[in-house]
C-alpha cells in the first residue's frame, strides 16, 4: 500500500514536472522569437546608423565656410548678370536684323 501511494505521488510529481518543463519550453520559444525579432531590429538600426554616419562624414568633408559660400554665390550671380547682358545684346541684334530684312528685303525682290 505504501509503495503504491509513493508510486502515485511520484507519478503525479513527474506529471507536474513534465507540465512545468512544457510550459518553460513554450516560454523559452516565445523568448527566443522575441530575441530574434530584437536582433533583426537592432541589425536594421545598426545599418541605418552606419548610413547616417557615412552621410555625416560626407557632409563634414564638403561643408564650406559662410564667407566662402557667399563669395562663390556672388561670383555666380555676377556671371549670371553678364550672361543676361550678352543675351540682351544678342536679342537686340537679332531684332535689328529682323527689322532690316522686313524693311529692305521686299525692295530687292
Amino acid at each position: 500500500m505504501i509503495i503504491i501511494d509513493h508510486s502515485e505521488k511520484l507519478q503525479l510529481r513527474c506529471n507536474k514536472l513534465d507540465n512545468v518543463v512544457d510550459s518553460h519550453k513554450m516560454k523559452l520559444s516565445l523568448h527566443e522569437s522575441n530575441i530574434n525579432e530584437l536582433y533583426a531590429r537592432m541589425k536594421t538600426a545598426e545599418e541605418e546608423i552606419v548610413k547616417l554616419h557615412t552621410e555625416t562624414k560626407r557632409l563634414d568633408r564638403v561643408k564650406n565656410e559662410l564667407t566662402l559660400f557667399l563669395k562663390t554665390k556672388k561670383a555666380f550671380e555676377l556671371k549670371n548678370i553678364e550672361q543676361d547682358v550678352k543675351l540682351f545684346k544678342c536679342t537686340n541684334h537679332v531684332v535689328t536684323h529682323d527689322n532690316f530684312y522686313d524693311k529692305y528685303l521686299p525692295i530687292r525682290t
